[in-house]
């Protein structure tokens, strides 16, 4: 309604102006309600109307309107259909994987759609269907492995932010217990990864070497 939209309007003018203050670069917002009789697409469009004003104000203060994606609309096309209708360089995806994964959408369909796109990245990994789902990178069905192979094939340079719901959910392990073990397990990735390319780039210089021309013979 006309007075939420207000009041959510107020807000993110708000939140912009504290990130600009802070020398923040981005801030994050939810596009997800759904309101009764609306569609998908019609909600779409109802955001497109309401930022694309706001997104002025984001430019001026050098700040980027970050989508990220729910549940409701875990798949990358939603997201890249938005950018599409409002077209402003200020805006931008935080893609939370394990959402996309939640609709069954993998990173080799998300990443190269959305690509340049994606300004932030949120990693958790989940056993759908068990419980709080919550496990440690690398045991769930997110895929994190092929996440970061995607984004280092689009030449992603952005941070990869580890989110952990204790706050919501108390009967998961403590942050101090979690984190490390992540951020090990992603520098593991990072490191075989890089490993496997570097070897990639030797056999291919190595092959390249053998079928070049040989320089004439003097005579």
């Amino acid at each position: 309604d006309s007075t939420r939209l207000h009041q959510a309007t107020v807000q993110l003018k708000r939140d912009l102006e504290l990130a600009a203050a802070l020398g923040a670069k981005a801030v994050r917002i939810f596009a997800d309600e759904v309101d009764l009789g609306e569609d998908r697409r019609q909600v779409m469009q109802r955001v497109a109307r309401n930022v694309r004003p706001l997104v002025d104000r984001a430019a001026e203060l050098g700040v980027q309107v970050l989508f990220e994606n729910t549940p409701t609309f875990g798949q990358a096309k939603w997201w890249w259909w938005l950018l599409n209708l409002i077209e402003h360089p200020m805006l931008g995806v935080c893609w939370n994987v394990a959402n996309a994964a939640a609709v069954g959408e993998l990173s080799s369909i998300s990443v190269p759609n959305l690509n340049s796109r994606i300004k932030l990245v949120k990693v958790q990994d989940v056993q759908v269907g068990t419980g709080t789902g919550y496990v440690p990178l690398g045991e769930g069905d997110v895929g994190i492995q092929d996440l970061i192979k995607r984004l280092m094939g689009i030449g992603y340079d952005g941070y990869l932010t580890v989110e952990w719901d204790r706050l919501w959910l108390p009967s998961l392990a403590t942050a101090e217990e979690y984190l490390p073990d992540a951020l090990s397990r992603l520098h593991g990735w990072f490191q075989e990864i890089a490993e496997i390319e570097e070897k990639g780039r030797k056999v291919a210089e190595k092959a390249a070497a053998r079928t070049a021309p040989k320089p004439a013979a003097k005579s």
